[in-house]
């Protein structure tokens, strides 16, 4: 059987000027990440994803890597390497290498680590038909990032390189420095020697009309040329944060609403400058960012149906919302909304929109559409919103729901379905799932194991701490048996059993 050539081509030149201070006549591929140089760790992952055949791009100190790994046998691969005589820029150094590669072929950064599918990203760019593909993904600081804007279909159509202009709303879709390459590209007349990938290349690509898309991801990817960015990919290796985004890893997320729970309840949002965030999310969802948590949101928002706001509108706001979040080192993974509504009778309303349809909360199919794409175990996952069909939706879909005190006046009663927990607001919600969650969850376990077969547990109303409200919530969860539920809204829930 013939067996498909996958080629790299890994930009290692790079003079680590940030790093100096710290590895001082170190190459920056070779700088050490929990103990293996990032270049080990990049050969790696190409191994491992069947990407055998490696063509390194060395400059600075190109004895130290090549006498390092040399022809590539003690790693199963085979290294060659091409040495720029003078620095040609990312987008310059590519054009000297296309020879000597497949028709298609990944690039790669020597100082980004990531956990990232490398067979499933080139997969995506044979089956687009790109020239070439990008890797996009949100991190905590877009501000200074190359910013990569799509399309309906996820097709490139503007890079936004940094700095930004002022005022400017962008999403937080970062170029995440992994590309895969066609040949084709790179017959695409460039006007100066040397230039960059994303400042230059891609937006001359677009203006000449090739092929470039768009992959996003929500798996781990980080630059790690500062010290500080070192710092944060070596605790999270240390916590497994690393590979708890890795795609075949079961992982848990934290299903966010928008309206009331992300940003002020104003009524409907219409444009951006209705648009402002809640006191301390941004704070809050940087810890989810921090965690093994997804922040993914999911919202309603009847305006498109009503003909009050465009999808691109919605995007307008959207990327504000992201740039808020930014400018304080947070991110949203991924946003899905509902366009619909209904009920008729709205001047403008778009006639197609205008029906009942399973996407709107409380129905459950944004989240399950997030569970299949993330592979989460909705089990161990948590749905906050200030609504009762927030509740609803994440019960239907099997997560565990925190009702806020904060936003929406109208809380949508109506539902009648039991959180599992009711807290002040987003902040609040966030610490007790990071800070108290587990602890409860433990004791719950214990208690299990004591509670022989046939007992029925009486869930009685009253005041009591947080820690036993979650654990009778999780009891109640776990044992499935005949409860009787006494709780108000005002009040909080303990647990009591009595053997039958």
């Amino acid at each position: 059987m013939n067996t498909v050539k996958r080629d790299a081509v890994i930009l290692a030149g790079g003079f680590g000027t940030r790093m100096a201070s710290s590895f001082p006549n170190t190459p920056k591929s070779l700088i050490p990440v929990n103990g293996v140089p990032i270049l080990e760790h990049i050969i790696l992952e190409c191994k491992k994803y069947g990407f055998d055949n490696i063509l390194i791009l060395v400059h600075h100190n190109k004895e130290q890597i090549i006498n390092y790994f040399q022809d590539g046998t003690n790693w199963g691969v085979s290294l060659k390497y091409l040495f720029e005589e003078k620095p040609l820029g990312t987008g310059g150094a590519l054009y000297q290498c296309v020879d000597l590669v497949g028709e298609n072929f990944i690039i790669l950064y020597a100082d980004v680590y990531s956990d990232l599918n490398l067979k499933d990203l080139m997969n995506f760019h044979i089956k687009s038909g790109n020239q070439i593909t990008c890797v996009s993904h949100p991190n905590d600081h877009p501000f200074d990032s190359d910013i990569l804007q799509a399309d309906v279909d996820g097709n490139l159509v503007k890079v936004c390189p940094h700095p930004h202009q002022e005022g400017l709303w962008l999403p937080n879709s970062v170029n995440a420095a992994l590309y895969c390459g066609n040949k084709k590209a790179f017959s695409c007349m460039v006007p100066f020697e040397k230039f960059d990938i994303a400042q230059d290349y891609l937006n001359i690509l677009i203006t000449n009309g090739y092929n470039v898309g768009i992959y996003k991801t929500a798996e781990y990817i980080k630059d790690m040329g500062t010290q500080k960015r070192l710092k944060t990919v070596t605790n999270d290796i240390e916590n497994q944060i690393t590979t708890s985004r890795s795609k075949v890893t079961k992982k848990n997320a934290i299903f966010l609403d928008r309206d009331g729970t992300i940003n002020r309840e104003v009524g409907y949002v219409r444009s951006p400058e209705s648009f402002c965030l809640n006191y301390g999310v941004e704070h809050a969802i940087a810890r989810i960012n921090s965690s093994k948590y997804l922040a993914l949101c999911v919202t309603n928002q009847p305006v498109i149906a009503r003909g009050e706001l465009t999808v691109d509108g919605l995007v307008g706001i959207h990327n504000k919302m992201d740039t808020l979040l930014g400018r304080s080192g947070a991110y949203l993974d991924d946003i899905l909304f509902c366009p619909h509504h209904p009920d008729r009778g709205f001047v403008g309303e778009v006639p197609e929109l205008k029906i009942s349809c399973m996407c709107r909360k409380p129905e459950m199919e944004l989240l399950e559409k997030f569970s299949s794409k993330y592979n989460i175990d909705n089990s161990h996952s948590f749905m906050i919103g200030d609504r009762f069909s927030d509740i609803l939706a994440g019960n239907k879909a099997g997560t565990m729901s925190i009702l806020l005190d904060s936003g929406s006046e109208n809380k949508q009663e109506h539902y009648a379905v039991r959180p599992f927990l009711i807290l002040k607001d987003l902040v609040a919600s966030v610490d007790f799932i990071l800070e108290f969650f587990e602890h409860a969850l433990t004791v719950a376990k214990q208690i299990v194991t004591l509670v022989q077969e046939g007992t029925k547990l009486i869930f009685l109303g009253g005041n009591c701490g947080l820690t036993r409200l979650a654990i009778a919530s999780i009891l109640e969860r776990q044992l499935q048996n005949p409860l009787i539920v006494s709780s108000d809204f005002e009040g909080e829930t303990s647990v009591s059993s009595c053997s039958q």
